[in-house]
């Protein structure tokens, strides 16, 4: 294929691009946004241990607003993982400046402490999906490369609270698939199982050779002792939908041997997304019977399904998918 000749004036847009991203990065190292100038002694009582203090300060701070974000993250450096916490809950209550948040949001994400950063994804997720700063882009540090950074982190909760926070940017690109592949094989099997789901909701092909075993892995998490780990399993197939038509046996399976309601419910929905003849055969009798569950949010789920499965049952035209059911919050 033939390139097309750079001319004087494409040179001259790439040149005034390159310009003002050097200006903008280094006015952002050399301008300070506005500090308030009672926000150092506010922080300051903030990560002191008198509860009465840090009270008084998290009111002051909050009515600082953003006069008081470059103290918050000044104070971050200086301050016990603990008090990190409460830097970033106050940075979120506030929100702006945007980069100054990113900064703070960034220096947490990379505590020593590992039960700091598990909180991280969980607190930051509604911020996740809000267009970032230029200067965090540039420099890597928005939200969400906070979070990818997350997805390799050595605490599996870490990783389990990074890969939920990023699923729910509605961006494909939000997890690139090589961050999302070495997760179908973690050494936690709920990340494991997660990751495979969170894949499948992304419309992954799964026909990488390191992905093409995803199935034997879901099936094989259907008899893991958590439900949490049980439940997202049989979604993940659910979710796959006709490539999971060989799990079949082993979703029927589960389902005559499951006693936990929400699994066995999740279980039959994907058996009604799957929608082979075996498939509805042995769920469209569950799912009458959870159909008349006194728990609204069960009956009302399975009802859906009931009616997507006869209808195929039937051979008759069906809407979409409809959403899965509750879902199972213990781990």
């Amino acid at each position: 294929m033939r390139s097309i000749p750079s001319t004087p004036k494409m040179w001259h847009r790439r040149l005034l691009v390159l310009l003002a991203l050097s200006v903008t990065l280094a006015c952002s190292s050399m301008l300070e946004y506005p500090r308030h100038p009672q926000a150092s002694l506010a922080v300051a009582r903030l990560v002191t241990d008198d509860p009465v203090l840090v009270k008084e300060a998290q009111v002051e701070i909050k009515s600082l607003g953003v006069g008081a974000m470059p103290a918050l993250r000044d104070a971050l450096t200086q301050s016990p993982p603990e008090k990190q916490i409460v830097i970033l809950d106050l940075a979120l209550s506030i929100g702006d400046p945007r980069e100054i948040l990113e900064q703070i949001v960034s220096q947490v994400g990379k505590s020593p402490v590992a039960a700091i950063r598990e909180l991280v994804p969980g607190r930051v997720a509604p911020f996740a999906s809000q267009p970032a700063s230029l200067v965090a882009q540039i420099r890597g540090f928005t939200i969400a490369d906070t979070l990818r950074s997350l997805l390799a982190d050595e605490s599996s909760a870490a990783r389990l609270a990074a890969l939920r926070a990023l699923s729910k940017i509605e961006s494909r690109d939000a997890i690139p698939e090589a961050s999302l592949t070495p997760l179908f094989h973690d050494p936690e099997q709920l990340v494991r199982v997660t990751a495979i789901l969170v894949g499948a909701e992304r419309g992954f092909s799964f026909d990488a050779p390191e992905q093409q075993d995803v199935l034997a892995l879901l099936q094989s998490a259907l008899q893991d002792q958590r439900p949490i780990v049980r439940a997202t399993a049989a979604k993940a197939l659910g979710t796959l939908q006709g490539k999971s038509a060989s799990a079949v046996p082993s979703l029927v399976l589960s389902l005559q041997n499951e006693k936990q309601q929400v699994v066995r419910l999740q279980t039959a929905i994907a058996l009604s997304r799957i929608g082979t003849p075996p498939a509805l055969e042995a769920t469209i009798p569950v799912l009458r019977e959870l159909s008349q569950n006194p728990d609204a949010p069960v009956r009302v789920a399975a009802t859906a399904a009931l009616a997507r499965a006869e209808a195929l049952s039937h051979g008759t035209m069906y809407s979409p998918p409809q959403p899965f059911g509750p879902t199972v919050s213990s781990q």
